[in-house]
This record gives structure tokens, C-alpha cells and sequence, in this order.
């Protein structure tokens, strides 16, 4: 929603609860002048003959209390006219004024919704871009051996598997937002859990020739949808792995007293302090370094998981030392 729409939406409201209040201050001051005007004939002679007013009253009598009723009952019509001015003027105020609030969510989540494309966007075009140059160069070259085809088929496959972590996360958010996502949680031992993540990025490990200490107290058991909590555990620690230097080291330690608690500690690269409040929404990369080939989900969506167990993630990190996540479940 542009400007030009908004403040024409915003009019529009406006314009609304300004005829919504014009009703009704229409109708009470009908009911109200109705209900006063009878009684004016009452106030006018008491005013002029006190407790006790004649029973006959001569025709210059009778004419005088006329014109006294006559300019009363105007005299109040133009009160009435007044206020009912002022009535509707600061309520046609405070209709801007509420109506710009009312629009104002509508307006975020269509901006929100614009920028979600433009990045989805562009994240799905970068590996097709990739994808299709290679292909290109593959089919115009005629000198290229059995290994070239073959790197350009790792490339492409590369590439593919990008695109399809890219919608299966796209995917999931969208699910999310749409609010048909739903954990199935049980008790769950999340220390068997975490030992079976570690031991699937292992090779991923040995590549970097990290070293990876574990602090993990033994059956600590936790209201778990298991799919969702080990998806959280690989995000944090691909990210580890992905931003820690060879020969590095990482530190998993879960402790369950007094709540349960899982660190995950890196030597990594940091994360600067003004990127840090950020970090947790979609597709914000702090950095082409840190960046990568991801698409900037990951944490996005490690973070609903993590509040819909139950749990909150609290971040500390200084650039060239390290990166530490910290998940507490409550």
C-alpha cells in the first residue's frame, strides 16, 4: 500500500466514523430538543408570573410569552448548533487520528508482505541465475571434457538443493504466518536428540577440523514436537559451523537446572552489536561475509520454534571472538 492509497483509505475511514458520529449526535440532538422545547412554555411563565401565572392571559400577554418561547427555543437551536460544531470537528479529529491507527497494521503487513516477495525473489534468482549461466556456457562450449560437464552438474545440483531449502523454508513461514503450522508436543529426551544432531554435522566437523566440546546433561527430558526442536538444533549449529574459522571451537552444553538451558558457544567471526537486534528477521544478513549462501530464514525461523515451545533466545557475541546462543525453556 503506497502513500497515495493510504491516505486515500485513511479519508475514507475518516469520513465514516465522521458520519457515524454525525448520526448520532443528529439524533440525540433531536431527542434532546424535542424533550426541552416542551418545557419551555412552563419556564417562560414561571419566569414572568412566578409559582402562580394567570389562567386567562390578554392577547398582549399571550403574544409576549410567544415571542419569549419563539427565541428561546432558538437561542437554544443555535447552542445545540454549536456544540454539535465542536462535537463533530475534534471527532473528525480524532476519526484521523484513529483511523490512521486503525490502517497503520494493515499497512505494515502489506509492506511486510511486498518486502517478503522482493526478497523471495531475489534469493530464488540467484541460484537460477547461477543454474542458467552454467548450462549456458556448457552448451555454447565444444571443448569441454567429461569434468567440466561433471563440475557443471555439481553446480547445478548445488544450486538446486539451495532452491529447495530456500521454498521448503519460504514454505514453512508461510505456514506460520497463516497460522496452520502446529507443534505436537510429548516428552521428549532432547539430550538423546542433541547427540543425534551432533552426530549427523560430525563430518561437517572433521571438514573444518573444529573441535567440538559437549556439555550435555544426560536425559533431560522436555515438552518437545521432536521434528521442530532437532530443525532448531541444526539451524544453531550449521550457523556455528558455517561462521567458525578452521581448527575453531565449538561448545554445546545443556543444563536442566533451574530451567532447561542450551548453549551453543563459537570462536567464530561475531556478529557486530548493531546487527545483533536484527539478526532474528527474514532475510536480514548482517554481511556478505556472514551471509553465505543463505537465504537469512534460518534464525527466523529458529526463533518461532523456540517461543512456541515455551522458550526465549537471548544472544551474546563480540566481532572476531565468538557468538553465543543461549535457548531457555521455561
Amino acid at each position: 500500500m503506497n502513500d497515495a492509497k493510504f491516505s486515500k483509505a485513511r479519508m475514507s475511514l475518516t469520513l465514516w466514523y465522521e458520519l457515524f458520529i454525525f448520526l448520532i449526535v443528529l439524533a440525540f440532538s433531536i431527542v434532546l430538543f424535542a424533550t426541552e422545547t416542551n418545557n419551555f412554555g412552563r419556564v417562560v411563565l414561571q419566569r414572568n408570573f412566578g409559582n402562580r401565572p394567570p389562567r386567562i392571559l390578554s392577547t398582549d400577554e399571550f403574544e409576549d410569552l410567544r415571542d419569549q418561547v419563539i427565541e428561546l427555543r432558538r437561542s437554544f437551536a443555535l447552542d445545540l448548533i454549536v456544540i454539535d460544531t465542536a462535537i463533530l470537528l475534534i471527532g473528525a479529529s480524532l476519526s484521523y487520528i484513529l483511523a490512521g491507527k486503525t490502517l497503520d497494521p494493515i499497512k505494515r503487513t502489506f509492506e511486510d508482505q511486498k518486502n517478503f516477495l522482493a526478497n523471495a525473489s531475489h534469493e530464488f534468482r540467484t541460484p537460477l541465475a547461477a543454474i542458467q549461466t552454467a548450462t549456458e556456457v556448457a552448451l555454447r562450449s565444444k571443448s569441454k571434457t567429461k569434468e567440466d560437464y561433471q563440475k557443471v552438474l555439481q553446480q547445478t545440483l548445488q544450486e538446486s538443493i539451495r532452491l529447495s531449502v530456500i521454498a521448503d523454508e519460504l514454505l514453512l513461514l508461510s505456514r506460520i504466518d497463516a497460522g496452520i503450522t502446529t507443534l505436537r508436543l510429548k516428552d521428549t529426551n532432547i539430550s538423546k536428540i542433541l547427540n543425534e544432531v551432533i552426530d549427523e554435522v560430525r563430518p561437517l566437523l572433521l571438514e573444518k577440523k573444529l573441535e567440538l566440546v559437549g556439555k550435555i546433561h544426560p536425559n533431560v527430558i522436555l515438552p518437545t514436537d521432536p521434528h521442530r526442536f532437532k530443525q532448531v538444533l541444526l539451524i544453531f549449529l550449521d550457523n556455528a559451523i558455517k561462521f567458525t574459522k578452521e581448527k575453531g571451537t565449538i561448545t554445546i552444553a545443556l543444563d536442566k537446572k533451574p530451567k532447561v538451558q542450551l548453549k551453543v558457544e563459537d570462536t567464530g567471526i561475531g556478529i557486530s552489536q548493531k546487527d545483533i537486534p536484527h539478526i532474528f528477521e527474514r532475510f536480514y544478513q548482517a554481511d556478505k561475509a556472514r551471509g553465505g549462501n543463505s537465504a537469512g530464514l534460518g534464525l527466523a525461523i529458529a526463533k518461532w520454534i523456540v517461543t512456541a515451545h515455551n522458550g526465549n533466545i537471548s544472544v551474546k557475541s563480540k566481532e572476531n571472538i565468538g557468538t553465543t546462543f543461549i535457548l531457555t525453556f521455561h
